[in-house]
């Protein structure tokens, strides 16, 4: 192989798993539109052998960590310089920024006919296990609203940065506090431990509307009529 064709590869990689994202990105967004659950359809894709069971298939908030949009960049950068067509690279990197926005937009949803007063942000890192913010839905929920509402933070690896003059964010030290007297929780990094301190705070209040773009209440369990979770792919309940 030649080290032109051995640099593209490695590019190449990242470029295809971002298409698999892209592609469950956007048929999970339009899923609960037409009454389906991208929860459920998701393994049925993966027995499909030409998909496959380690797909890059679940459903998420754009495309996450720094190495697969830098990549797409690059790539976009090169197809530019040299002629050739970037208009799908173009299209995944918008479609990845919309997603991002995913939580803003369904808690703008929320507020067109529900006064939130104080809203709890479950997460700063990007991902589990790491303490890095960068792409994390944490940090612009908190840049969005701290001006506006009450916004009570948590993260288990992370420190809230220092904020701007008229900030009304705070961190603490534990979940069950952020989410006291909270109106609507956000489960904006998926740390695993999450799913039951959520589910056990429902069970005590009900009525908390609860924003879940990676699915981690199940919602099989014992969930109370009054409460409101909002899934990414999933339709509203």
């Amino acid at each position: 192989m030649s080290y032109e064709s051995a640099e593209l590869t490695k590019l190449a990689a990242n470029y295809i798993l971002s298409a698999s994202i892209t592609a469950a990105n956007s048929l999970a967004d339009l899923a609960p539109r037409l009454g389906a659950n991208w929860q459920q359809m998701e393994p049925a894709l993966r027995a499909d052998q030409r998909i496959g069971a380690k797909a890059y298939i679940t459903a998420g908030l754009g495309i996450g960590g720094a190495n697969l949009t830098r990549d797409l960049h690059g790539i976009k950068a090169m197809a530019d310089e040299l002629g050739a067509d970037s208009s799908f690279t173009s299209t995944m990197l918008g479609h990845s920024s919309y997603m991002r926005d995913w939580m803003l937009r369904a808690i703008a949803g929320v507020r067109r006919d529900t006064r939130i007063g104080r809203l709890c942000v479950l997460g700063l890192a990007y991902k589990p296990g790491t303490q890095s913010t960068r792409g994390g839905a944490g940090i612009d929920l908190v840049a969005t609203f701290e001006q506006v509402i009450d916004v009570v933070v948590h993260d288990p690896a992370v420190t809230m940065p220092p904020r701007p003059a008229g900030s009304r964010a705070v961190q603490v030290a534990a979940a069950r506090e952020a989410m006291e007297g909270a109106q609507v929780i956000a489960l904006a990094t998926p740390w695993p431990e999450y799913a039951r301190e959520v589910q056990a705070f429902l069970a005590t209040s009900p009525e908390t509307i609860v924003i879940d773009p990676y699915r981690l209440v199940d919602r099989g369990w014992a969930l109370s009529p009054l409460t409101r979770i909002i899934q990414l792919g999933v339709s509203d309940a």
